[in-house]
């Protein structure tokens, strides 16, 4: 019996021994794999000299990603200051370097287009931030003097965008407001985003010129909001509701895509109705919009037709239910003929060419 206990006892500490070794090597192993980092290809990149390093070209994160900042990876001397890089001959050059790529991943892009940034003058009106209501060289001289980076990078971004300044919102990331905030006095600048895309998250190449020679390359962060006003839902709306000024309102809203789906004119919801059900404060989109039912199966509705240039109007029973838009069949109680014709309101509709195909097909 002492003998089964002792050994229930070794037991014990064993595995109590083995879960402790367990938890240290998975922390280690943890620790490796957050302090290796990854490397990600940007679309677009810059270089100040001909030898293009691996920080122009890429988004580097974690310490041994760090490291590998000022590893040079090409040669624009033969390439007339441009060259596209692939991921696939990027991942050789960093294997040769020695890249452990158990501990770092590669990804991002499939090419970039770095190019070297030429040293020449950019005195040129399309570079320089003009202020608004200007009266005298002394006035315009103080107001450029107290302005910041993020003035500038802001008012490209304004230009770049095509929308109104009152409208946009910048957000930039917390470690570039160190930068945005030193004063611009009269340097120049040439503010490049890395996406034609105008709203959302984007990168932005910013370079700093002084006397016509590049003292400063940063590249920075911002997402950019566009406040726009849209149609909600003012209370519950049930599916089959019909869309109104008594059920929905304006409401002013941040987005940060300019593919959102949303409705902005009350003239988008004539003839409409709620497809779903829709909750207070919800957007109405195309989504939850069910055309409105204009023309009922068996009701008399009105039928114009142009013929030698005049137009002759009938009256037709429906043989379908419609919508605005919608071809269905009616029939001429007179003659009996069925024919179809586009509804165009409620009880109206209209004999047009498609129509006329239909029916003699």
């Amino acid at each position: 019996m002492a003998w089964m206990l002792s050994n229930q006892i070794k037991t014990r500490a064993g595995h109590r021994w083995m879960c402790a070794m367990y938890v240290m090597i998975s922390m280690v192993l943890l620790t490796t794999s957050v302090d290796a980092g990854s490397i990600r290809l940007l679309s677009k990149g810059l270089c100040q000299t001909a030898k293009v390093k691996l920080g122009d070209v890429a988004s580097l994160k974690g310490k041994d990603a760090q490291w590998l900042k000022d590893l040079v990876i090409d040669d624009l001397t033969d390439h007339k200051g441009k060259k596209l890089i692939r991921i696939e001959d990027l991942r050789k050059q960093l294997t040769q370097a020695g890249v452990n790529w158990a501990d770092m991943s590669l990804g991002g892009f499939g090419v970039c287009n770095v190019k070297q940034i030429e040293s020449v003058s950019y005195h040129s009106s399309r570079f320089t931030t003009h202020v608004r209501g200007e009266k005298s060289n002394k006035q315009n001289k103080l107001a450029v003097t107290h302005r910041v980076v993020k003035d500038v990078v802001k008012a490209r971004l304004t230009a770049f965008t095509g929308f109104d300044k009152d409208e946009l919102k910048f957000v930039f990331h917390q470690k570039d407001r160190g930068m945005l905030e030193e004063a611009a006095g009269v340097d120049q600048f040439e503010v490049t985003p890395s996406t034609n895309r105008k709203l959302g998250k984007i990168r932005v190449n910013v370079l700093r010129y002084r006397d016509s020679k590049l003292i400063d390359h940063s590249v920075v962060t911002v997402v950019i909001n566009r406040k726009v006003s849209v149609l909600v839902a003012k209370r519950l709306i049930r599916r089959g509701e019909v869309f109104s000024t008594l059920n929905t309102e304006f409401k002013k809203v941040l987005v940060d895509s300019e593919h959102k789906e949303y409705i902005a004119s009350y003239a988008a919801l004539e003839n409409y109705a709620a497809k779903y059900t829709i909750e207070s404060e919800k957007w109405i989109t195309p989504r939850n919009m069910l055309a409105k039912r204009v023309v009922t199966r068996g009701q008399m509705v009105q039928v114009k037709r142009v013929v030698g240039g005049m137009v002759v109007t009938a009256y037709c029973k429906a043989l379908k239910n419609g919508v605005v838009g919608e071809l269905i069949e009616v029939m001429n109680l007179r003659s009996k003929e069925k024919l179809f014709a586009r509804v165009v309101g409620v009880r109206m509709l209209q004999i047009d060419q498609a129509s006329k195909v239909i029916g003699k097909n």
